[in-house]
């Protein structure tokens, strides 16, 4: 019966972390793009207790900035795509994309942080300066 038990406790603990693994594996070779702050605010809407005209404001703001930047994400892509594995150079290459691409985050936020009271615009710069401490963890040292 033990032999049985440790068996069983043995495929399961298998089972368990071959998906894991798989998605740990997944996540390195598929890197999503952070959510954008407006996502951010929208995705917090019950914390910061929004009305439902600020949400579909801020939804509005959200769509116009995707919209935006999806040319821009376009050109990331092809760039990503076309170095060839000089790694440098791309990033080099896409410091003037990325900065735009600020820049539009920005801007939008500007927007949203019009719509907002006091105490949820200091609510999403705490959110924020979490995210961004979250981002600095997270990118390899170099």
């Amino acid at each position: 019966m033990t032999r049985v038990a440790y068996g069983l406790a043995v495929l399961l603990l298998t089972l368990a972390v071959t998906p894991l693994s798989a998605q740990r594996g997944q996540r390195r070779q598929f890197r999503q793009a952070p959510p954008s702050p407006v996502q951010m605010v929208l995705d917090g809407a019950d914390e910061l207790f929004l009305s439902d005209e600020q949400i579909e404001l801020i939804a509005e703001i959200g769509a116009e900035l995707d919209e935006k930047n999806a040319p821009i994400m376009q050109q990331m892509q092809e760039l990503r795509r076309s170095a060839g594995g000089d790694f440098s150079s791309m990033r080099e290459r896409m410091r003037p994309i990325r900065e735009q691409l600020r820049s539009n985050s920005d801007s939008a936020m500007t927007q949203v942080n019009d719509l907002l009271g006091v105490e949820q615009q200091e609510w999403v710069a705490e959110m924020i300066a979490e995210r961004q401490q979250q981002f600095q963890n997270r990118r390899p040292r170099q």
